[in-house]
């Protein structure tokens, strides 16, 4: 369910968080939920600046992001 629906550029984009910035700010969201695997990277990576428009991203650290996208560093984190 959705109050408003916005058309925004695709992910890989470099309008897409421009985009996302300016409607967080417009609408006053508090929370951005990834609905797809490839939008948690750019939501990791951009959780500074969407924080900054008062809105909280809903995915892990960028950290977490690169060890769960390779097999040893997942391994690694494991091990310890």
């Amino acid at each position: 369910m959705a109050d408003v629906v916005r058309l925004v550029p695709n992910l890989h984009s470099r309008r897409f968080v421009h985009a996302l910035l300016d409607i967080c700010g417009a609408e006053r969201i508090d929370f951005v939920f990834p609905l797809i695997d490839p939008d948690i990277p750019v939501l990791a990576a951009n959780r500074a600046a969407i924080e900054t428009m008062g809105a909280h991203p809903v995915v892990v650290s960028s950290r977490a992001v690169d060890i769960a996208a390779d097999k040893v560093l997942t391994s690694q984190f494991f091990a310890v």
